[in-house]
Parts: C-alpha cells; structure tokens; sequence
C-alpha cells in the first residue's frame, strides 16, 4: 500500500541486519498489511537473505480481513484481523463472507418519500462516512429492502435509491426504521459513541419497525472515537 516500512527484500536484510548488531534490543521479525500475494516472494527472499546472515526470522506478522490465505501461503506465524468481527459491505463485495454475515447496521429513519424512485433517510456522510465501494458508488445497503442502496449522502441525510425494487408499494414510508448495513465498519464506529449488540428474533422484512422483535443485549461504549493522537 505504500504505506511505510523497507520496500525491498534487500532493505529488510539491512534494517535487521542493524537490528541484530545493535546492543540491548533484538531482531524478533517482520510485519506487513495488508497481507498481499506479492508478500509470497518478498517473505521468501528475505527469509533466505537472512539466513545467510544467520539472523533467525522467528515471526512474520501478516494481517487484513480476507487476506487470510495469502498469510498462510507467504508463510506467516500470526495474522491480525480486525473488520472480520463486524463485517462490512466492502469485505462482503471481496467475497469474504455473506450479506447476512454483516453483523453492522445503523437504525435510521425515512424521513421523505417525496421524490419519485427516492426515500430519504436521516442519516449521511456524519453517520456512515463517506467510504463509497469504489466503482460502484454504493453507500450502504438496507437489511429490510435487499434491493435498496443507499446511492448518495449530504452531511445529515442520505437517499436511497428504490430503482431495483420490483414491488414498488413495498417502499419504505415515512417514519420506518431501516437497518443500513456500512461500507466500512471502522471509519463507522468512529462516528457513534454506543454501539449496541442487539439479537433478532423473527424480524419481519420490510416493516421497518423495531416492534419487540430485537432485543438489545449490550451496549459497547466507544472510548476511541474521534481520537488521533
């Protein structure tokens, strides 16, 4: 990603050579993320580079929801994890869990069905970050209404696109509650200040209501959020 660190075999080679000859610290490995193909070979070059120098490589730390296999083909001792525990649209879109797997979702209300083909939620940009999935300028999508996305936001509202829907009188009505599932759950987290952990029990799809049938559990504060530095 370009992000930071060595960006060649040979550089790595050199930094832990400095490492090891330091005194009072110790080489213990090598970290990446995410975890790309391109690591097979990098990982494999550096470990034979090192060797040579008969500096041992006992742990390589690979990480990124979905990237799991190619750790395990690059050879690492630990993969880091972290959106898997909500999942989200963009892991969804990579083909690494199911619709219905996306444990994430933002009550929201339809607050305007006025224009035609359109609703209008009372969420936007403030409340699911502005994370579109590239190419496809997809927002989010609403558990109760499958065919329903959220195509684009202001700060505080959204609109949801209803072109897919193939009974028109099943559209969300002013006042329903709708469950979005996010782009990205981590820059969405960062938003709120409570997440809840709520259990479904016989939701009624397309009636937008809470009506008893979720129950919530817990609530998660987010001491984090908001905060860089």
């Amino acid at each position: 990603m370009h992000r930071a660190g060595v960006q060649s075999p040979e550089d790595a080679q050199t930094l832990a050579r400095a490492i090891a000859d330091s005194p009072g610290v110790r080489f213990g490995g090598l970290m990446c993320y995410p975890t790309k193909p391109a690591m097979v070979a990098f990982h494999a070059e550096v470990r034979d580079r090192l060797t040579r120098d008969g500096i041992p490589l006992e742990q390589f730390s690979g990480g990124g929801t979905g990237a799991q296999q190619v750790s395990k083909d690059a050879g690492c001792t630990e993969h880091r994890s972290g959106t898997y525990s909500y999942n989200d649209l963009s892991v969804w879109r990579a083909g690494n869990c199911e619709l219905d797997q996306c444990a994430m979702s933002v009550l929201v209300t339809v607050v305007s069905t006025s224009c035609p083909g359109f609703s209008t939620i009372d969420g936007g940009s403030k409340t699911f970050t502005n994370d579109a999935l590239q190419t496809t300028g997809v927002n989010g999508y609403v558990r109760e209404f499958p065919e329903i996305y959220l195509e684009k936001m202001s700060e505080e509202h959204g609109v949801l696109n209803l072109s897919r829907l193939t009974d028109a009188s099943a559209r969300p009505r002013v006042g329903d509650k709708i469950h979005v599932i996010p782009n990205h759950a981590c820059g969405t987290t960062n938003l709120h200040d409570v997440v809840y952990g709520y259990r479904a029990h016989g939701s009624r799809p397309g009636d937008g209501t809470l009506s008893g049938d979720e129950l919530i559990e817990v609530e998660w504060p987010v001491p984090a959020r908001g905060k860089i530095r």
